[in-house]
């Protein structure tokens, strides 16, 4: 596997903005943050995005942004956020290491995280049929 740029981060090597780590997360500003407070959630060790992850990952990367949002509340003034995540290149992922975009809201943007996607018709008991869990 060639340099993965949040593996030199998990292992001391590149520079960042440490907000908080522990075990299973690095938490950090991206070197050019969208707004304040934009914080990635990355996991500690490699998985290049969400189907490579182990399902436990899921309880730790939802354990450190509730502590985010409790801290940024506190010091940020924040009323919410968004937590984020594109898993494989065709959904935009930037990088292929596992991690999620942290985005404290606080009331005032003018701005949608929302997709503005085109219409779509489809007929969804055929869909069920296709997709249904059993």
């Amino acid at each position: 596997m060639g340099s993965c740029i949040f593996c030199e981060i998990a292992a001391g090597r590149s520079f960042v903005r440490m907000v908080y780590s522990d075990r299973d997360v690095l938490c950090f500003f991206p070197l050019e943050p969208e707004m304040l407070g934009h914080t990635l959630i990355v996991s500690r060790n490699h998985y290049c995005d969400m189907r490579d992850a182990p399902a436990e990952f899921g309880h730790a990367a939802f354990s450190a942004a509730l502590r985010l949002s409790r801290h940024y509340e506190k010091a940020l003034g924040t009323s919410a956020f968004n937590f984020m995540n594109a898993s494989g290149a065709e959904a935009e992922q930037s990088v292929p290491h596992l991690h999620f975009h942290y985005l404290p809201r606080f009331g005032l943007e003018n701005f949608s995280t929302w997709p503005k996607l085109p219409p779509f018709k489809t007929n969804l008991d055929i869909l069920l049929q296709k997709l249904k869990l059993v």
